[in-house]
């Protein structure tokens, strides 16, 4: 996730060689999506096992 946020914010400020294609900005979402639905399943496992 580092390497893509890397990519984009290289493509972003126009730092790429070519820019980053469609495909690779919605692996970049569904990543970011992924994570932040994990730990918000973590933090509320925590409160329900208690």
């Amino acid at each position: 996730m580092l390497t893509f946020l890397a990519l984009a914010v290289g493509d972003s400020l126009g730092l790429l060689a070519t820019p980053l294609r469609d495909e690779a900005w919605m692996l970049l979402q569904l990543g970011l999506g992924g994570y932040v639905v994990g730990r918000s399943g973590e933090k509320i496992a925590k409160v329900m096992k208690k």
